[in-house]
């Protein structure tokens, strides 16, 4: 899309009614895309592997690859590109807010402090909006550390799984279809 992604969200927040319900429907809107985009690639990268096509030429249905190869590499992924969003739509979230087109200015929200304090900054008391910004800033630095160790814990159980270790079920069925052959 050639449109800012802030702009896009001040749009769909603006036709449907603004408010809570408008931030959450537009962060939903456009923060799917991308994780289903990189979910795809994962799913298309699984069913090319050769150990899929053994299991299909093996007599597996559809339904079975997918339960066992397709899932616990897919479900990993998905679960660190959704908390890899938290920081994102957070942010999105207050900025929103800040520009008047977010949360109601009765609910309690970093966008509120900080459009809120902008009035004070003036009379000196700079602290109004340096306090809620740095405390934003340490919230999302927080969630990129969680998404970072739990991209690392997905590399690596995928490294312990992909170590050439075969089941020893799936080896007695491979032998049987070999001797077929």
């Amino acid at each position: 899309i050639a449109l800012p992604h802030l702009v896009l969200l001040i749009m769909i927040s603006f036709a449907m009614g603004g408010g809570t319900k408008g931030v959450i429907i537009a962060v939903a809107c456009t923060h799917w895309p991308g994780l289903a985009r990189l979910v795809r690639a994962e799913v298309r990268q699984v069913l090319s592997a050769d150990y899929v096509r053994v299991s299909r030429l093996m007599g597996r249905t559809g339904w079975q690859v997918a339960v066992r190869h397709v899932l616990p590499h897919v479900l990993p992924q998905a679960l660190v590109g959704a908390v890899l969003l938290f920081p994102h739509t957070i942010l999105h979230e207050a900025g929103m807010t800040f520009l008047g087109f977010g949360l109601e200015p009765h609910l309690p929200a970093t966008g509120i402090l900080l459009s809120e304090s902008m009035r004070y900054i003036s009379a000196g008391w700079w602290w109004l909006a340096a306090l809620p910004g740095i405390c934003r800033s340490l919230d999302i630095g927080e969630e990129s550390v969680h998404s970072t160790s739990l991209t690392l814990a997905r590399t690596r159980s995928n490294e312990r799984r992909h170590a050439g270790v075969i089941s020893r079920r799936d080896l007695m069925a491979l032998r049987a279809f070999v001797r077929k052959q």
